[in-house]
């Protein structure tokens, strides 16, 4: 041919009919197969250099019935049923990030059932239209998030937007000092129809501190801001887990990952027990002080139809802030261990009955905040719920039990 291009096989009155090879210039393409009247017609493979090869059924000059294509400058490869140069039918696409959709094409979209298992671990199964998930489908994260139901143009319908506190209506929520005081809290995926959003192992923290005023702000240690307007001093949150055994009461101290950040000073004690199923060493308490250096807690749960259930909750032997201690004991300077002292049997002090649109600090409440933050990472669905809060009362135990209760506990301190 003048432009290079050539033909090696068998003719049928004169025409490329039977087996043959082809070298297009023009194309730069390669074509050995079944040819008939001069097309590709039947099975053959066809190479582009550099670019791909295609090993199947032709008609016409078109990738037609079953084939495979290897697309080497974009690293993917299809194998399934074409429809005139189009993936169409039944066929499985891999990825250049490793990705793997198997299921139904129509005219070179994703369109029907189909399954997708993301390079990350991530897994869909369900309907698709116009190459996106639309219809009823199965979504889990390599981490064990789940949600099954509805999906229009790649997401959830009424897709979960904002984290939402479920507390009994026209009930103040109030906290009381002391190991024997446990309260639960549980938080739920709201849609922004108010809706509860289904949804299996988002994961769900719990923060929990002294909530400052806005004209106080910056004005106390350790302070951190917020994105509702207003700061927080941390007080630790801590939970008991009901399922580990043991003579004494105890307390959960947090494993650090590094060993050397933590030390333990145990006198005549109980042995420690196992480290329970939420990474927290379990510390019996006996007639001696145990000290152990640890870092602040936050409650971390996974969510379970749409709510995360935090249980055995409890705050114990509270650091006052260093504004709201002045205010306690103007005259007389205390020094206190950072926190937690564990009485068997907490004593509460005067319980008041505080207004909760204007919260009472003195020797007696704190005004507190509870906030919860969804930390699943990576988000999903690419975005993270709005965090939420609820204002509380924390009543403190009176201070002569607070120094009496401390002779006998295990106390917390931090390294510098």
């Amino acid at each position: 041919m003048k432009d290079g291009s050539f033909y090696e096989g068998e003719f049928n009155d004169g025409e490329m009919t039977g087996k043959g090879y082809k070298y297009d210039k023009k194309r730069e393409t390669e074509y050995t197969g079944d040819f008939v009247e001069g097309q590709y017609q039947g099975k053959g493979v066809l190479r582009c250099r550099n670019k791909y090869v295609y090993e199947g059924d032709f008609d016409e000059n078109m990738k037609h019935g079953y084939g495979e294509l290897n697309e080497f400058k974009m690293n993917q490869n299809y194998k399934g049923q074409w429809y005139l140069n189009k993936r169409h039918g039944q066929g499985s696409q891999k990825y250049s990030d490793g990705s793997v959709y198997t299921g139904d094409w129509i005219r070179d979209k994703r369109q029907g059932h189909g399954e997708l298992e993301y390079s990350n671990g991530n897994f869909y199964d369900g309907q698709w239209r116009n190459d996106l998930m639309n219809g009823h489908g199965f979504y889990k994260t390599f981490d064990g998030y789940s949600y099954e139901g509805i999906f229009e143009n790649g997401l959830p319908v009424k897709i979960a937007t904002k984290l939402h506190f479920e507390l009994p209506e026209d009930k103040k929520f109030e906290i009381y000092e002391g190991f024997s005081n446990q309260f639960k809290i549980i938080v739920k995926s709201f849609n922004e129809e108010n809706e509860l959003f289904i949804e299996e192992n988002r994961t769900i923290q719990l923060l929990f501190g002294f909530k400052t005023d806005i004209a106080d702000t910056n004005k106390y240690e350790n302070e951190v801001g917020t994105e509702f307007g207003f700061s927080y001093v941390p007080i630790q949150l801590l939970a008991f887990n009901e399922s580990t055994k043991f003579k004494f009461d105890s307390y959960l101290v947090e494993e650090n990952e590094n060993l050397n950040d933590t030390f333990i000073d145990v006198k005549n004690s109980g042995e420690m027990n196992q480290t329970d199923q939420s990474g927290c060493k379990t510390v019996p308490q006996g007639e001696d002080i145990v000290s152990v250096g640890s870092k602040i807690f936050e409650q971390i749960a996974n969510t379970q139809n749409g709510e995360a259930l935090f249980n055995n909750l409890y705050v114990d032997s509270v650091q006052i802030p260093k504004k709201i201690e002045e205010l306690r004991e103007p005259k007389t300077k205390t020094t206190r261990k950072s926190s937690s002292n564990l009485p068997k049997v907490p004593s509460i002090g005067n319980k008041l009955s505080p207004d909760l649109t204007k919260f009472h600090i003195n020797e007696n409440s704190m005004n507190c905040v509870i906030i919860a933050e969804d930390i699943s990472n990576p988000p999903i669905f690419g975005k993270r719920l709005k965090s939420s809060y609820i204002d509380c009362v924390l009543y403190l135990k009176q201070l002569e039990t607070r120094k009496s209760s401390s002779r006998n506990s295990i106390s917390i301190e931090t390294k510098s």
